[in-house]
């Protein structure tokens, strides 16, 4: 609806840069938006709890009963960022420009710690969901890579030229489609 009328008539639209403007900018940021975007997605996930973790795994139909041996996690970022929009820039403070943008990171891969115990005696179900098992004495580790969503904030200094702040707004996982 907004592309079809004047972008002045619409109450709330406060871009700082016009269409070409944002053309530019993204030609000349890209690279350096996409390696913002990937780094804050990885740092967000690090920060979760398990129980958060335990919540993105629930979304690739990992049972509860493997979901709640989880006590510790790691995750890595293998692709990076894949189809980033910048979905609204709007005047920040003291010369700043908040651009607000989504993509998907495409491959995240989370290794999990479960009791090698645990682990023994639901082996089958583990398998089902995920890959790479390192059983070890006491603790059995395993991986599963999802396709995860972000919605961040990124703050541009027009002074310095450089991106100073970024936030998650949004996360999700892309769900498998059954076959």
């Amino acid at each position: 609806m907004l592309a079809s009328v004047d972008p002045s008539t619409v109450k709330g639209t406060d871009s700082a840069l016009n269409e070409e403007q944002l053309e530019e900018f993204e030609e000349e940021h890209s690279d350096e938006i996409e390696e913002i975007a990937a780094r804050i997605a990885i740092n967000h996930l690090e920060s979760l709890t398990v129980a958060s973790v335990r919540e993105f795994l629930e979304a690739s139909d990992v049972p509860e009963s493997c979901l709640t041996a989880i006590t510790a996690f790691s995750v890595e970022d293998f692709e990076g960022v894949e189809d980033l929009e910048i979905l609204s820039n709007k005047n920040g403070l003291d010369e700043t420009i908040l651009l607000s943008c989504a993509y998907d990171l495409l491959s995240v891969y989370w290794t999990v710690e479960v009791p090698t115990a645990v682990y023994e005696s639901n082996a089958t179900a583990f398998q089902d969901h995920f890959l790479n098992v390192t059983v070890n004495e006491s603790v059995t580790e395993l991986q599963m890579v999802q396709r995860c969503y972000f919605e961040v904030e990124l703050k541009f200094d027009t002074k310095c030229e450089e991106f100073t702040d970024s936030s998650v707004k949004l996360t999700a996982v892309h769900r498998h489609r059954k076959r």
